[in-house]
């Protein structure tokens, strides 16, 4: 089987970037955010002011969409919520959820993130909220 990159970029001209997004890796995808984060600064550093997004055929996967969702868009803006069976069934305010604001950059960080679902809150219900990235050169 052969397994499509999840991730490829290019310039299609002086101001204009393409990212290629086949899949998004891993389940916090730390490696997967760090590539993204590689391919915007190089496309910015070509000068790009407008950028394509091509997710055609994206089989998803885990939290490295988070960091996609940030580049789109510069303050911190709620982008959905998930809800295991047993919370949906128990009741729930979307305000008292978990809010998911970044991908863990460092080890210690994700080993917080682990700790938190493992042990202090084990329903995984949670709300994603995108990291605050700033304004970008492609926005608007």
């Amino acid at each position: 089987m052969i397994e499509p990159r999840s991730l490829s970029h290019r310039a299609l001209s002086l101001d204009v970037g393409y990212v290629r997004l086949a899949t998004f890796p891993g389940a916090v995808g730390q490696s997967f955010a760090r590539g993204l984060d590689d391919a915007i600064r190089d496309l910015k550093g070509h000068g790009v002011q407008r950028l394509i997004v091509d997710i055609r055929g994206n089989i998803g996967g885990g939290l490295g969409s988070l960091r996609l969702m940030s580049y789109l868009c510069s303050g911190k803006v709620e982008i959905g919520y998930s809800l295991t069976r047993r919370r949906l069934r128990k009741g729930y305010r979307k305000e008292n959820l978990t809010r998911i604001g970044r991908i863990p950059a460092t080890k210690a960080e994700l080993l917080m993130m682990a700790l938190r679902f493992k042990v202090f809150q084990r329903d995984r219900s949670m709300v994603l909220v995108t990291e605050g990235l700033g304004p970008q050169p492609f926005h608007g």
